[in-house]
């Protein structure tokens, strides 16, 4: 009798389980529906353009918080790196995930495979040959441990200005460094230069959408630019994911 009332019980919960699997899966195509519906009048331009990509931005990153394997926003989200906001590296990390979670029936495979990464990566090499800053010898291009160590070491003196050109190589060296993409945006925003702080802030939530911390210093060095919009859909985010 105990035995049959516990398999009961584990049934019941697996149905629970699966029923909840179920309903954030749905979920999750809601947010890419939304998502995809601003990105249609993110296409049609206007001054409301800025606004409609954190939108569909925000929609992307809530289906991937539910359905981690929803590999239709994994495609959109790299379209909107790609395309939009210029974050080839996040880019191409979203593309990869869509290549191995997508169903093979998928046209849109072959395409990524032989296109789209192929020429993401080779934007990727040539930002990586422009890069400013030379070492102590003149002659090639700082390491990210040596523009990373010589922004401290300039920051620790007072010189905030200077330690920010070498935080902002550093994040370029290495776009997916949370730590040093959040305390750039920090310096950033005590130089008085909420624009950059923005951008860098923006960076670091793509390289970790469930971070509260970059979401709302996002927020706020968009107030800081008056874009109250966007930083009212970025606090919303924020709500969402807490």
């Amino acid at each position: 009798m105990k035995k049959a009332i516990v398999v009961g019980i584990m049934a019941v919960q697996v149905f629970i389980a699966h029923a909840a699997g179920e309903s954030r899966v749905s979920c999750a195509s809601e947010h890419v529906a939304r998502g995809l519906a601003y990105c249609e009048q993110l296409r049609d331009g206007g001054k409301d353009a800025g606004l409609m990509a954190v939108r569909a931005r925000i929609e992307f990153m809530l289906a991937l918080k539910l359905d981690p394997r929803n590999s239709e926003a994994y495609y959109q989200l790299g379209c909107l790196y790609r395309d939009v906001f210029g974050y080839n590296e996040h880019a191409e990390e979203q593309f990869m995930l869509f290549f191995r979670l997508s169903d093979v029936s998928d046209g849109r495979r072959k395409k990524v495979q032989d296109k789209v990464l192929p020429e993401l990566r080779k934007k990727i090499s040539k930002s990586a040959v422009d890069l400013p800053g030379i070492d102590s010898r003149g002659a090639a291009p700082l390491s990210f441990d040596a523009a990373n160590g010589l922004a401290q070491s300039l920051e620790s003196s007072g010189r905030g200005k200077e330690a920010l050109k070498y935080y902002r190589i550093a994040c370029r060296l290495k776009p997916h460094s949370f730590g040093v993409l959040v305390k750039t945006g920090e310096l950033a925003m005590k130089q008085g230069m909420p624009d950059v702080a923005a951008d860098v802030f923006s960076r670091a939530l793509a390289t970790l959408p469930g971070s509260h911390a970059a979401v709302e210093s996002l927020a706020d060095a968009l107030h800081k630019l008056k874009r109250e919009d966007e930083a009212k859909a970025y606090r919303l985010y924020l709500s969402e994911i807490k």
